[in-house]
């Protein structure tokens, strides 16, 4: 399984990038991005930063709906004591993978739009390969996209149960994002405005306009 879908991204990767165009973000739709973060994992305690990665890939319903499947990781280093009273320095991430979806305020390359996703939710001990607590949660975003570029800031709370035998315990998250995206889409290229139908009207002049050139 983990292959098929290896070979479904791959394929969709450059499938987006051979027909990526400077039109309106319609067609297959795939985003990558990279920005930092501030993180608190248990209420009142202190906040963790580090990396932060943004995933995305779906479909453009025009050039102002998207609807994708996401993925918004952070990355951050933490000592952690485990039950025999050792204390190491562990990578650990926070996030969400779900259904996500975008809204355009305009229809132009330049725009300002709000996401939001919803799915699940995890807390982990990556050096370890260790789940520490799951759950469901939401995201909210909001982000300024110009070309292929995006910017955008996402806000993702939850309340995760602890993986742990017994009563599980609940581990309040919160993290904070900032990333910036470059957005690849294979939708066509949009129609010339007025102003550039006619500049091109007038650089490649019709053949009633040529018969009047040559009488």
């Amino acid at each position: 399984m983990k292959k098929i879908v290896s070979s479904l991204i791959v394929f969709f990767l450059f499938s987006a990038i051979a027909n990526a165009s400077d039109g309106v973000r319609s067609g297959l739709i795939l985003s990558l991005g990279v920005g930092g973060h501030s993180t608190t994992i248990v209420e009142g305690s202190d906040s963790e930063s580090g990396l932060a990665t943004s995933f995305k890939i779906g479909y453009g319903f025009g050039s102002q709906f998207s609807l994708y499947y996401l993925s918004n990781v952070a990355w951050f280093s933490k000592d952690y004591t485990d039950g025999y009273g050792y204390t190491e320095s562990n990578l650990f991430t926070s996030g969400i993978a779900g259904l996500g979806a975008s809204y355009y305020f305009s229809p132009n390359s330049e725009s300002l739009y709000l996401s939001a996703a919803y799915g699940f939710n995890s807390f982990n001990d990556f050096s370890n390969g260790e789940a520490i607590a799951s759950g469901t949660s939401m995201m909210l975003g909001l982000g300024y996209s110009t070309g292929h570029l995006q910017f955008e800031v996402d806000y993702i709370p939850g309340t995760l149960s602890e993986n742990s035998i017994g009563d599980p315990i609940d581990v309040v998250t919160e993290s904070l994002m900032l990333t910036i995206n470059y957005l690849w889409y294979s939708g066509p290229s949009p129609e010339p405005t007025p102003t550039e139908y006619k500049n091109q009207n007038n650089n490649n002049p019709t053949l009633e306009d040529s018969e009047e050139i040559i009488y």
